[in-house]
């Protein structure tokens, strides 16, 4: 084991900060932070079908587009400058959990309540590859920032890398003694996750037994975010998103408008995304207020990329 001291240096070049307890006040908690929201409710598959509950999402590097999973086993596409859904992805034949850009946005990995971890090829709208994942019902799914690993977890606690172009496994490392429900690379290659064990934690795939956690949280986790080296997000059960500062483990307040459980989070640069198990998409902006959400980073319309409609 490393000393505590060691851990402390690690986490802030990592952006994460400090092995104790996230120190929040019930008050800072409970702040509500009054960031931009555009509520998106997600379209059923056909008239004669319910909205789906939202499982996953997975904000493009450019933040133009989003990929959006449910229980209706389908990957939506939602263009976010004309602000519509542009058609779906093929059909899995499982629950879909876990969703993943590639860097370039080239490939878009997925997983869910099945062992294979699915690779898409977004240019040809076609599927790539298949992995197979430490176990069934996986639930999480991210790539390396360079693009050069995937890795995935999910019920039995371990997570599995593979090398992205070749799909060699890479790493394997148990980090969770219960179901992992969500994972992020940092800038360091480290692995963020959290999991039914309600536990936060960070992990070289390359140095397993150094892995850190942070002490258990008061509410069932469901998802963790890196918004930028010194911020992260958290939800889960208690239906709000969480916003806390690594530097001083502290919170630096809540947002509130989910109805359920808040299931799964994407960040980009200016933006949050929060799917939730009430059928709905929220779409966070965290440089502006209620009133003042703008088209992310100003970019152009472009219909050059049409998934096939069903």
């Amino acid at each position: 084991m490393v000393q505590r001291r060691e851990f402390i240096a690690a986490c802030i070049v990592a952006g994460m900060s400090g092995t104790a307890a996230w120190g929040a006040s019930e008050g800072d908690e409970q702040r509500d932070l009054n960031w931009a929201c555009e509520v998106v409710q997600t379209p059923p598959a056909s008239l004669k079908r319910r909205a789906p509950v939202v499982t996953g999402v997975c904000l493009a590097h450019d933040e133009s587009l989003l990929a959006v999973v449910g229980d209706d086993h389908l990957v939506s596409i939602y263009d976010l400058v004309s602000r519509k859904f542009r058609g779906t992805l093929q059909q899995q034949p499982n629950a879909i959990f876990g969703l993943a850009f590639s860097p370039g946005g080239d490939s878009l990995a997925s997983v869910g309540f099945s062992s294979t971890l699915f690779i898409y090829d977004m240019v040809n709208r076609q599927e790539r590859r298949r992995l197979e994942c430490p176990c069934e019902d996986m639930r999480a799914v991210a790539y390396s920032r360079d693009g050069e690993l995937v890795a995935a977890g999910g019920r039995c606690g371990t997570v599995r890398v593979w090398e992205a172009a070749s799909g060699k496994p890479a790493a394997e490392f148990k980090v969770h003694q219960q179901r992992i429900r969500s994972l992020q690379f940092n800038s360091r290659r480290q692995i963020l996750s959290c999991g039914d064990d309600q536990v936060v934690a960070l992990t070289d795939p390359f140095q397993p037994a150094l892995s850190q956690q942070l002490p258990r949280q008061a509410s069932k986790l469901f998802a963790v975010t890196l918004l930028d080296d010194q911020t992260c997000a958290t939800s889960g059960s208690d239906n709000r998103i969480a916003i806390w500062d690594l530097e001083t483990r502290k919170s630096l307040g809540s947002l509130k408008g989910h109805t359920g459980t808040v299931s799964c989070l994407s960040s980009g640069q200016q933006l949050l995304v929060s799917g939730s198990y009430d059928t709905q998409i929220r779409i966070w902006q965290r440089t502006a207020k209620v009133g003042q959400l703008t088209n992310p980073a100003n970019q152009r319309e472009d219909n050059s990329w049409s998934p096939r409609i069903r």
